[in-house]
């Protein structure tokens, strides 16, 4: 080939890279959300306090292993579901850093109850079993567990919402939590809801991104009205859950709700609920993904040796207000599980 035309072969893939770096910077920054102003909260609603809800489980557990796959596997078969303390650190950073915001703590689980538990001493915590809320129906994903987390019995009407991976790393103010009293400043990392994440999630086919889908699906032939918005894309992270919202939200969508309660494992169909609460508030200003105020979410997945300095980094910032530590599968179950564990002692007894 001539050398002439290497040379405009070549400058033509610089050119198209370039384009393809600053459409995906455009897409990027071009995000769903949209500055919220503060509003001054009243008095009545800066004292009314929340609840607070957990989904946890042990997969290490072999009765809960028994149940789930019908016998025992090893731990690094089994990493996606193990316990690594989070939920006992995670409840103590809460208790440090809500404080008198929250009412009570419940705890949703299957048949089990975290070691570290004492009624006698956490009179602030509640275990609820599945099957005060969900009667004989078993299932191992949480899609299926959150359609119920209304009926948690004396659940408050404003719930924050964890997985029992998710820390609070400071004091916060409800300001944090609410830009005006009853509307929620919903969290988000910046690539759940940048156009660009949205558009490469079309393209998956796991599960949780299928159902996205399926969800927003419904959600848009309930509220045509809202066909030209997407906000289906909600981040692992704390949610701040208007309960009487949800309940109405299930009683709407019943036979989508009684479609996915067959599902004991995550499927394709699965009717998201949170996710058609996150669209449905934010669509009718009820709440806002808010940009304009200092809070940041950490997201880490992996234990690997630079995310473990990441996790250790995100504690000690002081302008982080939630860190992620999402559950991955591993080769290296045991290294993963101590670096875990390290980190989170260092991180809660440093502060």
């Amino acid at each position: 080939m001539h050398p002439v035309s290497i040379l405009f072969l070549s400058l033509l893939v610089v050119i198209f890279a370039i384009l393809l770096v600053v459409c995906g910077f455009v897409l990027y920054f071009q995000r769903y959300d949209v500055p919220v102003e503060q509003q001054e909260l009243s008095d009545a609603f800066k004292q009314q306090k929340f609840d607070v809800v957990y989904l946890w489980v042990d997969g290490l557990d072999p009765e809960f292993q028994k149940r789930r796959f019908g016998s025992v596997k090893s731990a690094s078969e089994s990493c996606r579901y193990a316990d690594n303390g989070e939920l006992e650190y995670s409840v103590a950073m809460t208790r440090r850093y809500l404080g008198d915001m929250v009412n009570h703590t419940y705890i949703v689980t299957q048949q089990q109850t975290p070691k570290w538990y004492d009624p006698e001493r956490d009179t602030d915590i509640t275990i609820v079993d599945h099957r005060d809320i969900m009667g004989d129906l078993v299932t191992f994903q949480s899609g299926v567990i959150e359609l119920f987390l209304h009926k948690i019995p004396g659940i408050g009407e404003w719930v924050l919402y964890f997985n029992d991976d998710i820390f609070v790393n400071q004091p916060i103010d409800k300001e944090v939590l609410f830009y005006a009293d009853n509307k929620p400043r919903f969290m988000y990392d910046g690539w759940g809801i940048s156009p660009l994440f949205a558009n490469v999630m079309t393209l998956n086919q796991e599960p949780v991104a299928a159902s996205l889908r399926y969800t927003e699906k419904i959600y848009i032939r309930n509220h045509p009205e809202h066909k030209n918005k997407h906000h289906s894309l909600r981040s692992h992270g704390p949610l701040q859950i208007h309960v009487p919202t949800l309940a109405k939200i299930a009683e709407a969508n019943i036979e989508h709700v009684e479609e996915t309660k067959t599902h004991t494992t995550r499927c394709n169909n699965d009717f998201m609920i949170l996710t058609y609460y996150l669209m449905y508030m934010v669509d009718n200003e009820k709440g806002a993904i808010g940009n304009n105020y200092p809070v940041r979410y950490v997201f880490i997945n992996n234990m690997t040796s630079t995310n473990r300095m990441q996790m250790n980094r995100a504690f000690q910032d002081k302008n982080t207000y939630f860190i992620c530590l999402n559950d991955s599968r591993t080769a290296n179950f045991e290294k993963t599980t101590k670096g875990i564990r390290d980190t989170l002692r260092d991180a809660y007894q440093s502060v």
